[in-house]
Order: C-alpha cells, then structure tokens, then sequence
C-alpha cells in the first residue's frame, strides 16, 4: 500500500482504493514478517490489542443500539 502525498489515502500499487481484503492480506504479511524476527510476544500482544478494539467497538454498538 503507498500513501498518497497530498489527500492522505492509500493506494495499492496498481492505483486502485485498498480493500478490507487487502487490509486483512497485509496485516497477515506483516505478522508472518513478524514470525520470521522472532517476535511471538509482540505478535501475541497486537492479537490482544485487535481482540480488545473489537470488544470495545461492539460494547458502544451494544449501548448505541441495544442488545
């Protein structure tokens, strides 16, 4: 994914908006990169942190909207 210089948006090199598949492809590069360094505690770390976001993000939708 590049950084647009001015807006701010990622781009994927073939100029096209990135996707949530592309997202969930990098993140998996990324951690596989991660493995490769050793660093399993960092990478338990980042799960607990998405896992954390993602409880926090559905107990606000929960009082938002009701159960």
């Amino acid at each position: 994914m590049w950084l647009h210089r001015f807006s701010g948006h990622y781009f994927e090199p073939d100029g096209r908006r990135p996707t949530a598949k592309d997202h969930r492809e990098s993140f998996k590069a990324y951690l596989a990169n991660l493995k490769k360094l050793g660093a399993e505690h960092y990478i338990q770390m980042l799960t607990e942190l998405r896992l954390a976001a993602y409880q926090d993000k559905l107990a606000a939708m929960r009082v938002r909207y009701g159960d």
